[in-house]
């Protein structure tokens, strides 16, 4: 409801924490829209750059040693690890990670990671509001249409050929 743009939504707590996100935390910088991403590839000192290479290995230019694509957070509060290498198992220890500014440094390093300086309140604030409101209760509860998808090859129907097969250039 709150990513649906209802007024009201929010707990007191949550409120506080998305004005922690929107502001202090910097969060919208790489988590904006409806999605929460904006699908870049930043380095954010999660591993040494060149212990996980990330894009590296698809452009080969070196300033993209250990850029990771942004997730978005929608379900955030239904994963139990977090990060490319699930180095974290829950979202109050990735917060801790933001604002302790990351774990490691390299040229490359995303400009908008650094100490973010939140209380032990703001912390908590912001945690409630990665929580539920990120979370769609139709797939936490494992309700329809997310109930229990069928995959086409898990189905009956089978695939039929039309025409004679013919040999590709």
């Amino acid at each position: 409801q709150f990513l649906q743009g209802v007024p009201g939504v929010l707990t007191p707590e949550e409120a506080r924490g998305e004005v922690v996100f929107r502001t202090q935390g910097r969060c919208l910088v790489c988590h904006p829209g409806p999605r929460a991403t904006d699908d870049s590839f930043r380095y954010t000192g999660v591993r040494p750059q060149n212990d996980d290479l990330g894009r590296f290995n698809v452009t080969g230019n070196p300033g993209d040693r250990g850029r990771m694509k942004v997730p978005n957070l929608l379900n955030l509060e239904l994963r139990d690890r977090f990060f490319h290498n699930g180095g974290m198992a829950t979202i109050e220890q990735v917060i801790d990670f933001y604002n302790r500014g990351g774990d490691f440094t390299a040229p490359n390093k995303d400009p908008n990671i650094v100490p973010l300086g939140l209380t032990p309140q703001q912390r908590a604030d912001l945690a409630a509001f990665l929580r539920r409101p990120f979370t769609d209760q139709r797939v936490a509860q494992g309700l329809a249409p997310f109930d229990d998808p069928v995959l086409y090859s898990q189905s009956n129907r089978v695939p039929t050929s039309i025409g004679a097969a013919s040999a590709s250039a």
